[in-house]
């Protein structure tokens, strides 16, 4: 079976086991208590799942709202 190189959109399509770090990131996103800005970057090869990622942080930080 083959499978469009394309983002997941959800933490229940994660078959990589990557679900807990987005987590990890999301809540310390929501634990910054600073005033100043936050920036973050996540570097990857091409394809190497950097939007999934990305994905999955938005998903929880929306879930804990």
């Amino acid at each position: 079976m083959f499978h469009a190189d394309e983002p997941i959109k959800t933490s229940a399509e994660d078959k990589l086991g990557r679900r807990e770090f987005a987590k990890y990131v999301s809540d310390s996103i929501l634990a910054y208590e600073d005033s100043s800005c936050l920036v973050l970057g996540i570097i990857g090869e091409w394809g190497s799942g950097k939007t999934s990622i990305i994905n999955m942080i938005t998903e929880h930080l929306e879930e804990s709202n």
